[in-house]
């Protein structure tokens, strides 16, 4: 784990590069033609080699990415709503039209193991980050965890009042994003099955919904036609975009989350700026609905699925590349000091007179997660801390140092 900072308020020195070649010609690196129906789900495996597409054919379909060969067909026998691969990238998981998921294994087609999952069709599915769980979507608005080695259900969670078209995993596993026809975004604690947050501002069934690597932010998409940038520690509406192209069907996030790609019921699919809400690019090609769209792990390359039975393969945008120069923090009261060595960082504090002190790191949904220093009486001295960022999932966190007098709070992310 690699740590970044983002200090508010102080001086920080860094510059950006970004590097991109999406030239108005020669956007288009491949369609992939097999499918006899329409395309309704693609999926990039973490390491990129494979691309998977799932379609209303009733058919998976494992592709090259080096060569665009076609690997190999599984056949599924009902219609395919939604993919996703594994962390390890091994098995696949797909929602079906039908009332049970399917789990695959990516190397041979074979069906690993099929979760019976009642009376109500399992419309969006999700693999959690350490693939020891997976997150189903229903047709009766429910929302069930599954234990993947035994296939037993861990909990059923209540929230929404119609049908849950998207999930999405925060970095570490334990928060689920959800998105509904309902028109609501609800957050979830995935081991208590606790609600969150709720997120209104949407006035369409919101199709679909990430984390942003960093924890900072949902993105949400919708058939209202927006695009909307929550925040999820104060739970409030940070941007919304609006492209003007219909519904918005599916979205997926740079890994930096720096960019938005989505995909339109016009037939387009759009890169957005996050960080400002531009349009960075449009590609035109199928000549129907996108269904769905995936960005690649080196994010040079984005897929889409279209009602027109076809897959497009387009330029991504690359990753950004961040250089970053020492950093000067202008404070003596709360430092946070990188050691990119030994994977730490140290927190000095200088109090300035007798004081009882509290020292917590805390998550970008406002929880506590380390408490340092708990009620310590100190004289007028100078303290040093050390964390070690091994210990913590990547995202947004906070360095909260209270004493009698004041409250001094840093923010820092961790990074992979």
């Amino acid at each position: 784990m690699k740590i970044s900072y983002t200090i508010s308020l102080l001086f920080v020195i860094s510059f950006f590069v970004f590097t991109s070649n999406l030239s108005a010609q020669n956007d288009t690196i491949k369609t992939l033609y097999g499918h006899t129906n329409a395309v309704t789900t693609v999926a990039f495996s973490p390491n990129g080699r494979i691309l998977a597409s799932g379609s209303a054919d009733r058919t998976i379909k494992l592709w090259n990415t080096t060569t665009w060969e076609l690997i190999r067909t599984i056949p599924t026998y009902v219609g395919v709503l939604e993919l996703d691969f594994s962390p390890d990238g091994t098995k696949l998981i797909s929602s079906n039209n039908d009332t049970a998921l399917r789990l695959w294994d990516v190397y041979s087609g074979a069906l690993i193991r099929t979760f019976s999952s009642g009376y109500s069709i399992n419309w969006s599915v999700a693999y959690s980050p350490d693939g020891t769980k997976i997150a189903t979507g229903k047709w009766n608005n429910k929302i069930v965890i599954w234990d993947v080695n035994s296939g037993d259900t861990i909990r059923t969670i209540l929230g929404h009042s119609n049908t849950v078209y998207s999930l999405s995993f925060n970095l570490s596993g334990g928060y689920l994003v959800s998105g509904s026809s309902d028109s609501i975004v609800k957050l979830w604690d995935v081991n208590t099955g606790a609600l969150i947050r709720t997120f209104w501002g949407h006035t369409g069934h919101v199709k679909t919904v990430k984390i942003a690597s960093n924890g900072e932010n949902i993105i949400s998409g919708s058939n209202d036609g927006t695009i909307k940038i929550w925040n999820i520690m104060y739970g409030n509406l940070a941007k919304t975009i609006e492209g003007y192209s219909g519904f918005v069907n599916s979205i997926a996030v740079s890994k930096d989350g720096s960019k938005i790609i989505s995909g339109y019921s016009d037939s387009t699919v759009k890169i957005w700026d996050k960080n400002n809400g531009e349009l960075i690019k449009t590609y035109h090609g199928h000549s129907h609905i996108v269904n769905s769209v995936a960005i690649s792990s080196d994010e040079k390359l984005i897929a889409s699925g279209s009602n027109d039975s076809s897959i497009k393969i387009w330029k991504g945008p690359g990753p950004s590349r961040v250089i970053a120069l020492p950093v000067i923090y202008n404070t003596e009261i709360l430092k946070l000091q990188p050691n990119p060595v030994l994977n730490q960082c140290v927190i000095q504090i200088f109090i300035d007179k007798p004081s009882i002190v509290n020292l917590s790191i805390i998550n970008a949904l406002g929880i506590e997660v380390t408490r340092i220093l708990n009620n310590v009486y100190f004289e007028q001295r100078r303290k040093f801390f050390t964390f070690n960022a091994d210990n913590y999932a990547p995202g947004l966190y906070f360095c909260s140092l209270r004493t009698d007098g004041f409250i001094k709070t840093e923010k820092f992310v961790l990074v992979k």
